[in-house]
């Protein structure tokens, strides 16, 4: 089963193999489907989700390297809680609508509409302020359903644990404020849950 996943996502990565030595987007996109064939996800996918899934890893295309990377690394989180292809699928589009809302508005009326709602819960569209995350999520989560919930917590705090474990790879590492802002959005979904 997971031959033929793989062979039928041969066309799917979001760009050209790297030519400096550095691992390609074809290398990450089949390692990453490697791990999903590993935890079981592709398995458990309809044919739709395996659609919606190949429309999303051709989504990535529109974000930078670091930001596909990140995406990828999200939603492979995001597969070890909720083995979904579905929850999946979001988890790979939480930056794009975003960072990119062209290529986001390319691929929003491909996808199921409670991914869509997902990925505008985890789209903030409030100006960088205290804690616009977090405020963002305390508006529009009680607006979702509850598996469509469920999703959203776990993406984003799939999400905020990998960008708290880069960060100390930079020169900046984690600011105390981002720190403080951190633990206020665990506290918040933790009591969503």
């Amino acid at each position: 089963m997971f031959l033929y996943m793989r062979e039928g996502f041969r066309d799917y990565a979001p760009g050209p193999v790297n030519k400096e030595g550095e691992v390609g987007d074809k290398d990450l996109v089949v390692g990453f489907l490697k791990r999903m064939g590993e935890l079981s996800v592709l398995e458990s996918c309809s044919v739709d989700e395996v659609d919606h899934l190949k429309k999303a890893l051709v989504s990535l295309k529109n974000l930078s390297r670091e930001k596909r990377e990140h995406s990828l690394r999200v939603a492979e989180r995001t597969a070890r809680v909720l083995p979904s292809g579905t929850a999946v699928v979001g988890a790979l589009l939480h930056d794009l609508a975003e960072r990119s809302p062209k290529g986001y508005s390319k691929i929003a009326s491909k996808i199921p509409k409670k991914v869509d709602r997902v990925v505008g819960a985890l789209t903030v569209k409030t100006p960088k302020g205290k804690n616009a995350p977090l405020l963002h999520l305390k508006k529009v989560l009680p607006k979702l359903g509850p598996k469509a919930q469920q999703w959203a917590i776990v993406i984003k705090l799939c999400d905020r644990l990998d960008n708290l474990t880069k960060r100390p790879l930079t020169e900046k590492g984690v600011s105390d404020e981002y720190a403080k802002k951190s633990k206020q959005l665990f506290l918040f979904l933790a009591k969503s849950l």
